[in-house]
C-alpha cells in the first residue's frame, strides 16, 4: 500500500479506528524512551486531541487545551463508531496526572499504560 492509499484509509475510517491504529504505530516508535546523558529524560510520542471554546459569535476563543488520547486497551465495547466523532470521554490519569479523552469509558493511558476510567 502506498503513502496516499495509507493517508486516504486513515481520513476516512472511524475516530476509534484511527487512534487505534496510531497508538500501534507511535508505540513502536524509536523516538520513544530515554535521552540524555545519565537517562535523565524521558520521552513518548502520543497522539494529542486539542480544543478550544468561545462564548457567543462575538467573543475571543478561549486558548486551546490539550488532551492525551488513549486507546481502549483492546476492548472496543461501548466505542462510538462515526467517522469524525471526537474523543468524548475525559478523565484524568490517576498515576501521570494528564487529562485522557478516548472514544471508550474504560481506556489505557498511553504514557504509563495504566487503566483509566473515563466519564
Amino acid at each position: 500500500m502506498d503513502e496516499d492509499a495509507v493517508a486516504e484509509f486513515l481520513g476516512r475510517c472511524p475516530g476509534h479506528v484511527l487512534s487505534q491504529l496510531l497508538h500501534r504505530a507511535l508505540a513502536a516508535r524509536p523516538e520513544n524512551g530515554y535521552a540524555g546523558s545519565g537517562d535523565s529524560v524521558e520521552l513518548r510520542m502520543v497522539l494529542v486531541q486539542a480544543s478550544r471554546v468561545r462564548n457567543g459569535p462575538a467573543s475571543e476563543w478561549e486558548p486551546w487545551e490539550l488532551a492525551v488520547v488513549a486507546d481502549a486497551g483492546g476492548d472496543a465495547g461501548g466505542m462510538i463508531d462515526r467517522p469524525g466523532e471526537p474523543c468524548l470521554e475525559e478523565g484524568t490519569c490517576p498515576r501521570c496526572e494528564v487529562v485522557v479523552v478516548s472514544h471508550a469509558k474504560e481506556a489505557r493511558c498511553p504514557l504509563c499504560r495504566r487503566s483509566v476510567s473515563l466519564a
